[in-house]
């Protein structure tokens, strides 16, 4: 396996490890966030993956889940907010701190990819189509 695919497969692993860990997060709304990582990071110290970035998009979604989640209300066209599934959420807030919070911003387009291939992997059959909705229509109305 080249170098570019080895660093987009640890990347991808990464965004699905803070998915996993956003929605623990909503599950358990009373407990830090380094506390929740701390806890779904020891079920995989032995594994090959990049712990540190995961828990960087984490922290970063938590650090701005008002702005996001602010955002997203204001682009939900033709849907109720408790209708979005909380993976659904996730993946669009990733997809968000990538794009718009973190140091080393993601492009767009691959930001969006990858988010909607996880909300496909780990959401319901309508989860790409809807994250993949929701984002274009974040970009195009350019709400940051």
């Amino acid at each position: 396996m080249n170098k570019l695919n080895e660093k987009a497969l640890h990347a991808r692993k990464a965004r699905e490890l803070a998915l996993q860990l956003v929605y623990q997060a909503y599950a358990r709304p009373d407990d830090e966030p380094e506390e929740i990582y701390n806890c779904f990071a020891s079920d995989f110290a032995s594994e090959a993956v990049d712990l540190d970035k995961a828990r960087e998009l984490f922290l970063g979604v938590c650090g701005n889940k008002d702005k996001f989640e602010e955002i997203l209300l204001e682009n939900l066209v033709g849907w109720r907010p408790e209708r979005i599934s909380m993976v659904d959420k996730a993946a669009i807030f990733i997809a968000l701190y990538e794009i718009y919070s973190s140091e080393n911003p993601v492009p767009v387009p691959v930001a969006i990819d990858e988010c909607v291939e996880i909300a496909k992997r780990f959401g319901s059959d309508d989860s790409g189509r809807f994250v993949n909705g929701v984002l274009g229509n974040i970009i195009r109305n350019n709400k940051i």
